[in-house]
């Protein structure tokens, strides 16, 4: 009889705790994130939080997995915007810590630009479609390169010369004789 009271009087807490959703609250998107209708998704961790290291490390693993060259480039071109949300995130914080830190996350981008090119080119010797994929590759590095223009004006001197040598990285991605077809 005890274990019966127990079991019914689980369910119950159970049961009641649980709340209706009636609707999907939507979060007005971060100004500093959205570039003429390219909204970046939010960064989650940022790159001085002291776990950035697990979400990392999760990314790593889920990138590992995916052996679509469609999907793993899909998939890079997120992990770059991710990068490019969390470097607004830092440029925003205003320190020059959070500056520097900033600067390297935009370097660190350009890996997984250098991933997708590599992946869509794959993807077209195996005869799969890649048109829409090139587009959202096309926009990304279009933003990006926005972005690094804003950027230029929130930095201090010392890390100016940094986002030009990037800026000049970013047109070489764009001029990739993959992205032009």
């Amino acid at each position: 009889m005890k274990k019966l009271l127990v079991v019914f009087f689980t369910l119950l807490i159970f049961l009641l705790s649980f709340q209706t959703a009636l609707a999907e609250k939507t979060m007005s998107p971060n100004p500093a994130a959205t570039m003429d209708n390219y909204e970046l998704p939010y960064p989650g961790l940022l790159p001085d939080h002291p776990l950035y290291f697990l979400k990392m490390t999760r990314d790593k693993i889920i990138g590992f997995f995916i052996s679509d060259p469609i999907k793993k480039a899909e998939f890079d071109i997120l992990q770059s915007d991710k990068r490019l949300s969390a470097g607004v995130y830092l440029l925003n914080k205003k320190s020059p810590k959070s500056q520097e830190m900033a600067v390297i996350t935009f370097s660190k981008e350009q890996n997984y630009y250098d991933d997708a090119i590599t992946k869509i080119a794959l993807a077209e010797k195996q005869g799969m479609n890649t048109t829409d994929i090139k587009t959202k590759t096309k926009t990304s590095l279009k933003n990006f390169k926005a972005v690094l223009e804003k950027a230029k004006d929130k930095v201090s001197s010392s890390f100016k010369q940094k986002i030009i040598e990037e800026e000049k990285i970013i047109d070489e991605f764009q001029n990739k004789a993959i992205l032009k077809k």
